[in-house]
C-alpha cells in the first residue's frame, strides 16, 4: 500500500528547553513518508537556533521564522506550507511516541475516516497517566459534538490525524488566547464525514506551571468568555442545536468554561448578562448537564450565583484544599 505524505506541524514560541526533544520524537517516526514543519513564532530565546540545528541534520524538517503573531498565526503558516494529505499538530513543549503517525494513519485508512483521535499520556512532575477518548453517544455529528463538549473526546488539535482538505474555510480566531484549538476542532469534527478512535496513547502532553493555562494573563482569562461566545455562535444554527443531548452537553461545557474563567481570577462583573442568565437560570437547573461536573465546581458556581463574596470564599477554599491535598492541576 502506498503511504500518504503526512505533515507534522509544530508551532514554536520560547520553548528552547523542550523543542529538541519534541522535534527528535517527530523525526524518529517508524512511518517514513513525513515532513515536519516547525514555525518559530518570533521566539526570544534559543528556540530558533535549535530548530536550525535540526533542520541542517534532517531534510524532512522545514523551519519557518516569522514575527510573533500568536499560536493561531503560527499554526496557519504551517498549514499553508504543508504538502501532506494528512496533518498532525504537536506543541513544541510536548513529544510523541515513535509509532504516532503509523498508528493514526493506519486507523484512518482502515476506517475510511477524515479524523482519527489518539489518546494522550498526561505527564506531570509527579506522574504519568492516560487521557482516553470515547464516543458514547454514537458517530452522528450531534453525538460527536456532545462528546467534545463533555470531554469524552479531547478538544485539543494534538494527538489527531486530520485530512488536510477539511481546513478549507475553517475560521481560526486570532484573538483567543485559550480555546483557539478547541474552536477549530469543533469546526473540523462538524465537517468530517467519519471520525475514528485508536484507543492507543501516542502523545505526551506535558503539564507545566509556566504554561499559559496555569499562569494566564488577563487577556487569556478574558478570552475564556470569548471562547464560550464563539462556540455558542458556531453551534447555534446547527440542525441539532435543539436536541436534548446536545443542549445538556452545551450547558455542561458552558459551566466548565465559566468555572475555569472564575478559577483563573476572572470577575463576575465582567461577564456578559446573557451568559450570567444562561448559567444561573438554565445551566445550574439542568440536572443532566450537572452530572458532567465535579461537585466542587457546582458548589462554586452556585455560590457565585448568591453573590461575589460567597463565590470568592468557596473559590479560595477549593484552591487551598487542592494545594493541601496535592491534587495537582485542575483541568
Amino acid at each position: 500500500m502506498t503511504k500518504s505524505l503526512v505533515s507534522i506541524i509544530i508551532p514554536v514560541y520560547n520553548v528552547g528547553a523542550y523543542i529538541g526533544k519534541c522535534v527528535e520524537s517527530c523525526l524518529r517516526q517508524n512511518y517514513q513518508n513525513i515532513e515536519v514543519i516547525a514555525v518559530n513564532d518570533g521566539s526570544t530565546d534559543h528556540s530558533g537556533v535549535v530548530l536550525e540545528h535540526y533542520g541542517k541534520r534532517d531534510h524532512r524538517l522545514t523551519v519557518i521564522h516569522q514575527v510573533n503573531r500568536g499560536v493561531v498565526a503560527a499554526r496557519n503558516a504551517g498549514i499553508a506550507a504543508a504538502r501532506g494529505e494528512w496533518l498532525i499538530f504537536v506543541d513544541g513543549d510536548d513529544y510523541v511516541t515513535d509509532n504516532m503517525v503509523e498508528t493514526l494513519w493506519s486507523e484512518a485508512k482502515a476506517a475510511d475516516a477524515d479524523i482519527v483521535f489518539g489518546d494522550f499520556y498526561l505527564e506531570t512532575a509527579r506522574k504519568c497517566s492516560v487521557m482516553s477518548n470515547c464516543l458514547p453517544f454514537g458517530g452522528r455529528r450531534s453525538a460527536v459534538a456532545s462528546a467534545l463538549l463533555t470531554n469524552k473526546l479531547q478538544f485539543s488539535l494534538c494527538a489527531k490525524i486530520i485530512r488536510s482538505s477539511l481546513f478549507t474555510e475553517v475560521f481560526t480566531p486570532e484573538d483567543l488566547k485559550l480555546g483557539e484549538d478547541a474552536y477549530v476542532t469543533a469546526q473540523l469534527c462538524d465537517k468530517a464525514c467519519r471520525i475514528a478512535l485508536t484507543g492507543i496513547p501516542i502523545y505526551y502532553y506535558v503539564m507545566r506551571k509556566s504554561s499559559v493555562t496555569h499562569t494566564p494573563s488577563k487577556a487569556a482569562v478574558a478570552s475564556k468568555l470569548s471562547f464560550i461566545a464563539y462556540m455558542r455562535e458556531f453551534y447555534g444554527d446547527k440542525p441539532y442545536a435543539s436536541e436534548g443531548l446536545f443542549r445538556h452537553s452545551f450547558a455542561a461545557f458552558t459551566m466548565n468554561e465559566y468555572f475555569a474563567y472564575l478559577r483563573m481570577g476572572g470577575e463576575r462583573a465582567d461577564v456578559p448578562q446573557w451568559l450570567l442568565d444562561y448559567v444561573d437560570n438554565t445551566c445550574l437547573n439542568d440536572r443532566d448537564a450537572l452530572k458532567n461536573l465535579p461537585v466542587w465546581r457546582i458548589w462554586m458556581l452556585r455560590a457565585y450565583r448568591k453573590g461575589d463574596l460567597w463565590g470568592k470564599i468557596i473559590r479560595w477554599g477549593i484552591l487551598k484544599l487542592r494545594i493541601a491535598l496535592s491534587f495537582g492541576y485542575d483541568r
